[in-house]
């Protein structure tokens, strides 16, 4: 048989222009490039997400944790658990709602956070090389469409229009929300 594995007659395996293998290479770099940040910080895998947001929204609850990065219960309360027993967050009773926790971060989360935000805006410096703020702007706003499709939230706004429900978002926006 002349033909290869790879000849167009064989529609099993992907081409390197297909858009699923291109994320895919990029959140492997993405991993791979912040993989000594959770080495330095003490933070293990997907932590560091929830750190920021906890960081950021004082006495928030584990379900808004959940619903803001579409995780389920079950592992963001795995999560958190590793985050208290650590040191890095603080959790509360509501006392207006016995089921619901307050979550804090601790010096020692903040600090952990403060070198974890080193790593990200590093990787982003070197993921932008050569994009114009033209572009960043662009990129960002594609990545967040991808979000929306994916998540069924996005409005049908046409081939090549940004919906105008969501936020602007610039690289600089979020750092900490990596891996």
């Amino acid at each position: 048989m002349a033909d290869s594995p790879r000849s167009e007659s064989c529609s099993a395996y992907p081409e390197e222009d297909d858009f699923h293998l291109r994320l895919y290479r990029a959140f492997h770099a993405q991993r791979t490039f912040l993989r000594a940040g959770h080495r330095q910080t003490g933070l293990g895998a997907g932590q560091p997400k929830l750190l920021a947001y906890i960081a950021r929204h004082p006495a928030c609850t584990q379900r808004e944790l959940a619903a803001y990065y579409d995780l389920d219960a079950a592992g963001v309360s795995r999560m958190l658990d590793g985050l208290e027993r650590s040191g890095f967050i603080t959790v509360a009773p509501d006392p207006a709602d016995r089921r619901a926790k307050h979550l804090r971060a601790t010096p020692a989360g903040e600090r952990s956070l403060v070198i974890w935000q080193g790593h990200c805006e590093q990787l982003e410096r070197e993921m932008l090389v050569g994009f114009s703020p033209e572009e960043r702007a662009a990129f960002a706003g594609f990545l967040e469409r991808v979000y929306l499709n994916l998540r069924g939230k996005a409005p049908d706004a046409g081939p090549g229009v940004a919906p105008a429900s969501s936020p602007a978002v610039t690289p600089a926006a979020n750092p900490v929300d990596g891996a």
